[in-house]
């Protein structure tokens, strides 16, 4: 008798740790339903395959096991569970949350509230009412932040008790209401749930796909910061005389997106999870390069000299150049990061996924240069085509 075909329902699909995770379902013999924003199902399935064709183009996953639900997290979850039930007759085995905004600012906080909050209601009310029978098995993606500053060691437990000024952005701050949500849910309903929190995730040395934000955001404003001073000084040396906020010996918990995908569907596997409890992984670098070595490289492979890491008490707006407000402003949601040392405990990852085995990465030097090279060989592509 054949394994049965699991069924996945997955958000965040064209999103970059969404068309990743996409790939190793696809790949793992899984049929998957991506929810996927767009008013046209023939331009929605182009993107989405699109997205997941980058993640590794030489070996493409079966996309007829691929099933685009268009609609978005901020319908009903009677909407989403009509939707999904003239598509797919069998119940569904797993519902994978990779929804988030990264916004982070005052302003957004309405749409932060719908999107990363009020959503995962919505998608909490999709897990419980879209099969006749049992639940799917829920999989919630957050992130490795979400107890703000409450700890000295984040433990993968929920601590915070909600408050905004214990997080370092509203995104911190909705990331663990919604977390808070999830384990609401969890007990009332006696629902299988894992919460997955992965720190900073940057690219692989074989993925094509590129994160426009966090570690990405701040090495693309700086490559802006170069390409400007290359166009404004005739004889430009690659000297930059650029101070940033940074303490060279902070860790930058740096995880490789298909190391926090290949963890996340692993922990997926393991049958002793697979019961109506609460688990909580953080899916981190337990050793992390330093913020120093992470400049080193930059500097190296950007093929740059006078960017200088300084602390945030010593930076001072208002002495600061033109070009170190413009940086300073754009790497802002990232900046707590780069100056504060956070640590956390996987004491939940390593009892599953003992370090013989399942070994933590390698975020070295050499790595580092290897996705740099790539992503600023992407931008200059995009530059030349008038795409940047």
């Amino acid at each position: 008798m054949g394994v049965k075909e699991k069924l996945v329902f997955l958000t965040g699909a064209t999103g970059y740790l969404g068309c990743h995770l996409a790939y190793g379902l696809l790949q793992r013999g899984s049929r998957v339903m991506a929810l996927v924003r767009g008013d046209e199902e023939e331009t929605a399935v182009s993107r989405l395959q699109s997205a997941i064709l980058q993640v590794n183009p030489t070996a493409p996953p079966d996309f007829s096991r691929l099933v685009v639900v268009l609609g978005d997290v901020e319908e009903t979850a009677v909407s989403l569970i009509n939707k999904v039930r003239d598509q797919a007759s069998q119940p569904i085995d797993e519902v994978w949350h990779c929804v988030a905004t990264f916004k982070y600012q005052e302003q957004e906080r309405n749409y932060i509230q719908a999107i990363n909050i009020g959503g995962v209601k919505n998608i909490l009310g999709f897990v419980r009412g879209v099969n006749l029978a049992e639940p799917p098995r829920y999989f919630h993606v957050s992130t490795a932040y979400s107890s703000g500053r409450d700890c000295l060691v984040v433990p993968e437990a929920i601590v915070s008790n909600g408050s905004d000024t214990g997080f370092r952005s509203l995104y911190e701050w909705s990331k663990h209401e919604g977390e808070k949500v999830v384990a609401q849910a969890q007990h009332r309903y006696q629902l299988d749930v894992t919460i997955l929190r992965p720190a900073i995730i940057i690219g692989s040395e074989t993925t094509q796909v590129f994160n426009h934000s966090a570690y990405y955001q701040v090495i693309s404003a700086l490559y802006r910061v170069r390409r400007h001073l290359e166009n404004r000084q005739k004889n430009f040396d690659g000297t930059i005389n650029t101070r940033l906020v940074g303490d060279p010996q902070t860790t930058l918990n740096l995880v490789p997106v298909d190391y926090v995908v290949n963890t996340m569907l692993q922990l997926a596997q393991q049958p002793e999870l697979a019961t109506p409890l609460l688990k909580i992984f953080n899916i981190v670098n337990e050793e992390p390069p330093t913020m120093g070595l992470v400049h080193q490289v930059l500097c190296e492979t950007l093929a740059i000299r006078g960017l200088t890491l300084v602390p945030l008490a010593q930076f001072d707006m208002a002495e600061a150049s033109r070009v170190e407000r413009a940086l300073a402003r754009n790497v802002a949601f990232q900046m707590p990061y780069m100056h504060e040392e956070i640590r956390f405990s996987t004491a939940n990852l390593r009892q599953v996924l003992p370090f013989t085995t399942w070994p933590a990465p390698q975020v070295d030097a050499r790595f580092l240069t290897a996705i740099n090279r790539e992503f600023f060989g992407m931008l200059a592509e995009r530059m030349e085509n008038g795409r940047f």
